[in-house]
């Protein structure tokens, strides 16, 4: 699953139990690499089904799941409220709350009903008992990308032909080219291979079975006396001239596909103008149900969905 920065991403599970117990569930998330898990407490919206959300705020992979248990605290303190409202005794229910949470309060008789009853709503549930706790047993991934990978329009072009003059080019006069890219509505830079060309069969224009002594041949043909897959054509330039180039691309804004001190060309090559571009993929989820002792709860299935204009569809 993709979602650009800044997006709310909403998962929701099918959680429940058997019997009247009451649940509870949580989303975990984190940034892929991290060793700390985010909490944060799913809301239930009836049948069984809960939602949570989180915000993807930096470039990269999340992880995310769910886990959830039945709770003898949050079911005390959701039948307490209904024996309240229906004007039942409860003094037993008091002491029973006490014996759970250990409040003084609680099990002090000499107190009112109602202190003893303001104070039991009041109270947080303890820390759940690792025992009940289930969770789902796979990390589902987002990947995040920049904003402007929403939509993008791509221009490709050979960089040695931008002179208009006949004359080989090379990067730094690619960088010369890029204000007009932008201004036809590009705002990605999208290049064949930028490595040295092959003498060997090389073709020579109109793809002539011999080429002439200056017939630069094709750049998908890679590899020659200068190098391969992790060179550059001489005549392009030299690698401080192609991080200037996507610095270029990118200058004065803190998003674009590749930085000045890592970028390296590909068989392809993208720079981008004035934002930034990455690719990825969610692997599909499964369904699991899991008995736990005398009591099971079953995250039943999570599904997710992106809070924010401009998101499509995972």
């Amino acid at each position: 699953m993709k979602r650009a920065v800044g997006d709310d991403v909403m998962v929701e599970a099918d959680v429940f139990t058997d019997g009247h117990d009451a649940v509870v569930a949580e989303l975990l998330w984190r940034r892929v690499g991290a060793s700390e898990w985010q909490v944060v407490p799913m809301a239930f919206l009836g049948n069984d089904h809960w939602s949570a959300s989180f915000r993807v705020e930096k470039l990269g992979r999340y992880e995310y799941t769910v886990r959830g248990w039945t709770d003898p605290f949050v079911t005390w303190q959701r039948d307490l409220r209904k024996r309240q409202e229906a004007g039942q005794d409860l003094s037993i229910d008091f002491l029973i709350g006490g014996a759970l949470s250990c409040n003084p309060i609680l099990k002090d008789a000499a107190r009112t009903a109602e202190e003893r009853y303001q104070t039991a709503i009041h109270l947080r549930p303890p820390p759940a008992d690792p025992s009940r706790v289930l969770q789902y047993e796979r990390a589902l991934q987002v990947v995040v990308d920049p904003v402007h990978a929403r939509f993008s329009s791509w221009y490709e072009l050979f960089p040695r032909s931008v002179r208009g003059d006949g004359k080989h080019a090379s990067f730094r006069d690619l960088i010369a080219f890029l204000p007009e890219v932008e201004a036809m509505g590009f705002d990605v830079l999208y290049l064949p291979p930028v490595h040295p060309i092959g003498m060997t069969e090389r073709k020579g224009k109109n793809n002539a079975l011999k080429a002439e002594p200056s017939d630069v041949g094709s750049p998908w043909a890679i590899g020659a006396n200068e190098g391969g897959h992790k060179a550059l054509h001489p005549q392009l330039g030299t690698f401080g001239d192609f991080d200037a180039l996507v610095h270029a691309a990118g200058e004065g804004h803190s998003e674009r596909s590749t930085s000045p001190s890592s970028a390296r060309p590909t068989t392809r090559t993208c720079a981008s103008i004035r934002n930034g571009f990455a690719p990825g993929r969610m692997a599909p989820s499964s369904t699991p149900r899991t008995r736990r002792r005398n009591t099971r709860t079953s995250i039943h299935s999570i599904s997710n969905r992106a809070i924010g204009a401009g998101c499509g569809p995972s």
